[in-house]
């Protein structure tokens, strides 16, 4: 048996998810610029989730085949060792930047939605997603019965490296934001004035800029 989720099953079950986000977003009087963020983060989950979890390959389907315990767990424990493998392969840019760029919106839309949150718990949050998505693999290849993924050392390593492109990529942005903030509250907003008045009171006006 294999478990998937085809175009049209996506676009239904991101339908579902966009129409449930904008009866939150319209309960809670959010702007339409946090709709589509939250719409956006939603869509992305979904083809993390895809690209990491689906296809999901049964040892039913293949009842001729024998694994062991450890062929189903599949796991690459040792560093830099899958890094070393595509090296100089046609599928190097495919396996490095695809990994590393996996993960690297999960800190950007975090800090988006939450910006509260500083650049330290972001990328933790990112590392953790990380190692989630690794644990998950295994959990699935053991209930599967059959090494549908490779629960691998130098993904992590690859994803923290995104993870942390993004926080960079989040905090300039920040940055910049903030500066052209308080650039436009200085140019904007005139000093006020205090004139003394006649019966030895005081009169506030706002100054005009010459």
């Amino acid at each position: 048996m294999i478990i998937t989720l085809n175009i049209t099953q996506m676009a239904i079950l991101y339908l579902f998810l966009a129409i449930g986000i904008f009866l939150f977003c319209r309960k809670r009087n959010e702007s339409t610029a946090r709709f589509i963020l939250f719409a956006a983060a939603a869509g992305y989950l979904l083809l993390l989730l895809q690209c990491t979890l689906l296809p999901v390959r049964t040892g039913s389907l293949y009842p001729y085949i024998s694994f062991t315990a450890e062929e189903i767990r599949n796991i690459q424990p040792i560093p830099f060792t899958t890094i070393s493998l595509f090296a100089g392969t046609a599928y190097w840019r495919v396996q490095i930047f695809g990994n590393i760029l996996l993960l690297a919106p999960v800190p950007v839309f975090l800090g988006l939605i939450r910006p509260d949150m500083n650049g330290k718990k972001l990328f933790f949050t990112g590392l953790l997603s990380s190692v989630s998505i690794e644990a998950l693999q295994l959990l699935e290849n053991m209930a599967a019965r059959y090494p549908n993924r490779v629960v691998d050392i130098d993904d992590v390593f690859l994803n923290t490296a995104g993870v942390l492109l993004g926080v960079i990529g989040l905090l300039f942005f920040r940055k910049i934001r903030g500066a052209g903030t308080s650039a436009e509250k200085t140019g904007t907003e005139p000093e006020p004035r205090v004139e003394k008045q006649h019966g030895g009171g005081y009169n506030r006006n706002i100054s005009e800029s010459r």
